[in-house]
């Protein structure tokens, strides 16, 4: 409860000037959102970035020793911190763990990127938050839907020292591609889950990390 007071009570009305979607920033690195904000805690400091989309707010900033990221509902009648640590604050989907981005027993690295985006995966016209973070040798991608019991993942894309990049949604899918192979691992969502298939038939994401 403290640090959602500190993160609603004192960062959001600052970050809250922010636009909608700074399209303009740098490292656009996840394209094909319907909107989105970046931030990386070397190139911007502490303060907080936002993301509005449909009637909520998503917040994304530097306390203590790495990054969290928070929702808020219109009105601010419900707060949720989604992510905090190096990994989401709900349980796996997929059932397995899977290693924390540029995150260590000391904290983070301040040069992570990230990014919050929006995207309609599952038709129902309410856009779900995605949230994108890449280190130097990592990359997630974590597909989150409010329910009725709060916030779930739906898909969890993680990627560990396998160079791979490039990553774009395109209508119900999410692809990452490895440059030097150019193998591409997809994700499609179809109606209760996220399909995992590579361009070389490999079919068990957890080989990615």
């Amino acid at each position: 409860m403290l640090l959602l007071s500190i993160l609603f009570s004192l960062f959001l009305p600052a970050a809250g000037n922010l636009p909608v979607g700074d399209g303009a920033a740098p490292e656009e690195f996840l394209k094909g959102t319907d909107c989105y904000s970046t931030y990386s805690p070397s190139r911007e400091g502490n303060e907080g970035k936002t993301l509005v989309f449909g009637n909520r707010k998503a917040l994304i900033l530097w306390h203590e020793s790495g990054v969290v990221v928070a929702v808020e509902e219109a009105g601010g009648s419900r707060r949720n911190v989604l992510f905090m640590n190096g990994k989401l604050t709900m349980p796996s989907r997929t059932g397995y763990s899977y290693p924390k981005i540029g995150y260590s027993t000391s904290g983070e690295s301040r040069d992570n990127e990230y990014l919050l985006g929006a995207h309609d995966f599952t038709g129902d016209g309410d856009a779900e938050l995605v949230l994108a973070v890449r280190s130097k040798d990592a990359i997630g991608i974590f597909i989150l839907q409010e329910t009725a019991s709060g916030w779930k993942p739906l898909g969890e894309i993680v990627s560990k020292g396998k160079g791979l990049g490039g990553a774009r949604i395109f209508r119900q899918a999410v692809t990452l591609k490895n440059a030097a192979t150019g193998v591409l691992y997809t994700w499609t969502w179809h109606g209760e889950s996220f399909d995992f298939l590579a361009s070389d038939h490999a079919d068990d994401p957890r080989k990615l990390f």
